[in-house]
């Protein structure tokens, strides 16, 4: 009777120190994944931060007068990355550097930026490409131009002109008369004052951004074909001039 009591204490405890260590498995095991999966995040922060800053540099180059893009202006050197993501909250250093090509026709220059960092003993990086533009010497050379832009219809005579391939002249007094109901067609030339820059206009040149300041006249002119479209809002009952076409010249007065 001692005996079977003893076997049966004996089993109990046995069955207790087996429960301990599967639970013991099983908790290093949710650590493990928990851990993991912070690490994941942490890591998944760091590049969506190193996005953003190479975004920035991309846009600081933007900003710079096309001879100051250089990487003499913009030299390799040690950044912060200030969204770490981590158990630490620590920031993380990285280091930035770009390469910067000169491309002709048109005149560009293609950057290639590139942000390295460690994290969790492993090499991380992050990478940005994008091309400028020399605005300055667009004049003189032709590309593509695609986009929207919201243009003025005052009453003076000259704030727009669209020469129709073929023959005929939209004028600005036809943007005013209620009967005109939009256009949509191909054009040689096509000259406007912008009603306001930013917000007010998509338009594209050579598939980069291009800033319209409503200080200015513009004129695109094609050599071959420009599709231009006239469109009145019904929201705000503003004439939109939409452009797609190759082999144009973008200029301002």
């Amino acid at each position: 009777m001692f005996l079977n009591k003893l076997n049966k204490n004996g089993s109990s405890l046995l069955e207790v120190m087996v429960s301990l260590a599967i639970l013991g498995i099983l908790t290093a095991a949710i650590y493990s994944g928990l851990n993991n999966g912070n690490v994941a995040t942490a890591i998944a922060a760091q590049h969506s931060a190193a996005f953003a800053l190479c975004k920035e540099r991309l846009e600081q180059m933007r900003g710079a007068d096309f001879g100051a893009v250089t990487t003499d202006d913009f030299p390799q050197e040690s950044i912060v990355i200030t969204h770490r993501g981590g158990m630490s909250g620590e920031p993380i250093n990285g280091t930035i550097s770009n390469t910067i090509q000169n491309m002709a026709k048109p005149a560009r220059k293609q950057i290639h930026i590139r942000l390295t960092w460690d994290c969790a003993g492993k090499s991380q990086e992050e990478e940005l490409t994008g091309e400028i533009l020399d605005r300055d010497a667009l004049s003189s050379e032709n590309g593509y131009i695609s986009g929207w832009v919201q243009v003025q219809n005052l009453n003076k005579p000259y704030w727009f002109r669209l020469w129709k391939r073929g023959g005929g002249v939209i004028k600005n007094k036809d943007l005013r008369d209620p009967s005109f109901t939009g256009w949509n067609g191909y054009a040689t030339r096509v000259k406007f004052y912008p009603k306001g820059s930013g917000v007010q206009t998509s338009l594209h040149y050579n598939f980069q951004p291009y800033p319209i300041s409503n200080a200015n006249k513009w004129i695109v002119r094609s050599n071959s074909s420009m599709s231009a479209t006239l469109v009145k809002s019904s929201s705000n009952h503003k004439w939109y001039l939409y452009l797609s076409g190759t082999d144009t010249v973008l200029t301002s007065r």
